[in-house]
Protein backbone atom coordinates (compact mmCIF):
# COMPACT_ATOMS: atom_id res chain seq x y z
CA UNK A 1 0.00 0.00 0.00
CA UNK A 2 1.18 3.52 -0.72
CA UNK A 3 0.18 6.97 0.43
CA UNK A 4 1.48 10.05 -1.37
CA UNK A 5 2.11 13.19 0.69
CA UNK A 6 3.62 16.54 -0.37
CA UNK A 7 7.21 15.53 0.54
CA UNK A 8 6.98 11.78 1.12
CA UNK A 9 5.59 8.49 -0.08
CA UNK A 10 4.55 6.15 2.74
CA UNK A 11 4.65 2.42 2.03
CA UNK A 12 3.28 -0.57 3.91
CA UNK A 13 4.16 -4.11 2.90
CA UNK A 14 2.42 -7.25 4.14
CA UNK A 15 4.43 -10.36 3.43
CA UNK A 16 3.78 -14.01 4.15
CA UNK A 17 6.82 -15.99 5.13
CA UNK A 18 7.54 -18.85 2.74
CA UNK A 19 8.65 -21.29 5.43
CA UNK A 20 6.71 -20.16 8.46
CA UNK A 21 3.09 -19.80 9.40
CA UNK A 22 2.88 -16.06 10.00
CA UNK A 23 3.08 -12.78 8.16
CA UNK A 24 5.30 -9.73 8.51
CA UNK A 25 4.56 -6.03 8.21
CA UNK A 26 7.11 -3.46 7.07
CA UNK A 27 6.65 0.33 7.08
CA UNK A 28 8.64 2.58 4.78
CA UNK A 29 8.79 6.30 4.08
CA UNK A 30 10.69 7.79 1.15
CA UNK A 31 11.33 11.35 0.06
CA UNK A 32 9.11 12.11 -2.90
CA UNK A 33 12.10 13.36 -4.91
CA UNK A 34 13.88 10.03 -4.41
CA UNK A 35 11.01 7.58 -4.85
CA UNK A 36 11.35 4.66 -7.22
CA UNK A 37 8.59 3.18 -9.32
CA UNK A 38 6.59 0.76 -7.16
CA UNK A 39 8.57 1.53 -3.99
CA UNK A 40 9.15 -1.17 -1.40
CA UNK A 41 9.76 -0.28 2.26
CA UNK A 42 13.28 -1.74 2.27
CA UNK A 43 14.20 0.63 -0.59
CA UNK A 44 13.05 3.68 1.39
CA UNK A 45 15.27 6.07 3.32
CA UNK A 46 13.21 5.30 6.42
CA UNK A 47 11.87 1.82 7.14
CA UNK A 48 11.20 -0.55 10.00
CA UNK A 49 9.80 -4.01 10.44
CA UNK A 50 8.04 -3.96 13.81
CA UNK A 51 8.38 -7.26 15.63
CA UNK A 52 7.36 -6.80 19.26
CA UNK A 53 4.40 -4.53 18.61
CA UNK A 54 1.61 -7.06 18.16
CA UNK A 55 0.94 -10.37 19.86
CA UNK A 56 2.58 -13.09 17.77
CA UNK A 57 -0.56 -15.20 18.00
CA UNK A 58 -2.36 -12.60 15.86
CA UNK A 59 0.33 -12.75 13.16
CA UNK A 60 0.13 -16.52 12.81
CA UNK A 61 -2.13 -18.11 10.24
CA UNK A 62 -5.14 -19.89 11.67
CA UNK A 63 -6.57 -23.28 10.78
CA UNK A 64 -10.03 -22.00 9.94
CA UNK A 65 -11.32 -19.01 8.05
CA UNK A 66 -13.40 -17.98 11.06
CA UNK A 67 -10.37 -18.02 13.37
CA UNK A 68 -8.31 -16.07 10.81
CA UNK A 69 -11.03 -13.43 10.52
CA UNK A 70 -11.17 -13.09 14.32
CA UNK A 71 -7.38 -12.69 14.51
CA UNK A 72 -7.37 -10.04 11.78
CA UNK A 73 -10.24 -8.18 13.43
CA UNK A 74 -8.29 -8.16 16.71
CA UNK A 75 -5.10 -7.04 14.93
CA UNK A 76 -6.73 -4.30 12.87
CA UNK A 77 -6.98 -1.53 15.52
CA UNK A 78 -3.48 -2.35 16.83
CA UNK A 79 -2.09 -2.18 13.32
CA UNK A 80 -3.83 1.14 12.59
CA UNK A 81 -2.49 2.62 15.84
CA UNK A 82 1.07 1.47 15.13
CA UNK A 83 0.97 2.75 11.54
CA UNK A 84 -0.29 6.15 12.75
CA UNK A 85 2.38 6.25 15.48
CA UNK A 86 5.26 5.32 13.18
CA UNK A 87 4.31 7.55 10.26
CA UNK A 88 3.65 10.27 12.86
CA UNK A 89 7.39 10.30 13.57
CA UNK A 90 7.93 11.63 10.02
CA UNK A 91 5.24 14.30 9.41
CA UNK A 92 7.55 16.93 7.91
CA UNK A 93 11.01 17.20 6.42
CA UNK A 94 12.31 18.90 9.57
CA UNK A 95 10.80 16.21 11.82
CA UNK A 96 12.29 13.51 9.61
CA UNK A 97 15.70 15.19 9.89
CA UNK A 98 15.39 15.29 13.67
CA UNK A 99 14.22 11.65 13.80
CA UNK A 100 17.20 10.61 11.65
CA UNK A 101 19.58 12.39 14.04
CA UNK A 102 18.07 10.53 17.03
CA UNK A 103 17.64 7.17 15.32
CA UNK A 104 18.56 4.05 17.21
CA UNK A 105 17.62 0.93 15.22
CA UNK A 106 16.59 -1.07 18.29
CA UNK A 107 14.45 1.62 19.95
CA UNK A 108 10.68 1.92 19.86
CA UNK A 109 11.02 5.20 17.93
CA UNK A 110 13.41 3.82 15.31
CA UNK A 111 12.80 5.26 11.86
CA UNK A 112 15.37 3.12 10.06
CA UNK A 113 17.93 0.37 10.27
CA UNK A 114 20.84 2.82 10.26
CA UNK A 115 23.04 3.84 13.16
CA UNK A 116 24.10 7.42 13.87
CA UNK A 117 26.68 7.98 12.51
CA UNK A 118 26.97 5.59 9.56
CA UNK A 119 27.18 5.83 5.77
CA UNK A 120 23.44 5.13 5.49
CA UNK A 121 22.66 7.88 8.02
CA UNK A 122 24.84 10.31 6.02
CA UNK A 123 22.98 9.39 2.82
CA UNK A 124 19.56 9.93 4.42
CA UNK A 125 20.62 13.28 5.90
CA UNK A 126 22.11 14.41 2.58
CA UNK A 127 18.81 13.67 0.79
CA UNK A 128 16.79 15.41 3.51
CA UNK A 129 19.02 18.47 3.52
CA UNK A 130 18.88 18.76 -0.28
CA UNK A 131 15.09 18.55 -0.20
CA UNK A 132 14.81 21.09 2.62
CA UNK A 133 17.20 23.45 0.82
CA UNK A 134 15.27 23.07 -2.44
CA UNK A 135 11.97 23.93 -0.74
CA UNK A 136 13.48 26.98 0.98
CA UNK A 137 15.05 28.36 -2.20
CA UNK A 138 12.99 30.93 -4.05
CA UNK A 139 11.73 29.83 -7.45
CA UNK A 140 13.92 30.95 -10.38
CA UNK A 141 13.01 34.32 -11.82
CA UNK A 142 11.15 34.27 -15.09
CA UNK A 143 13.64 35.03 -17.86
CA UNK A 144 11.11 36.58 -20.27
Amino acid sequence: MRRWRPDFVDVIDFRCGKWNDCFQVTFGCELLRNVRTNPKPWNCSFYVQPTDVWPERLLQFKDTTEDQVLALEALSPMFAAEAARWFGLLPTLQAARSAADRNSPMSRNAVGSFNVPSPRYEEVVRLLEATIQEKQSPPPANSK
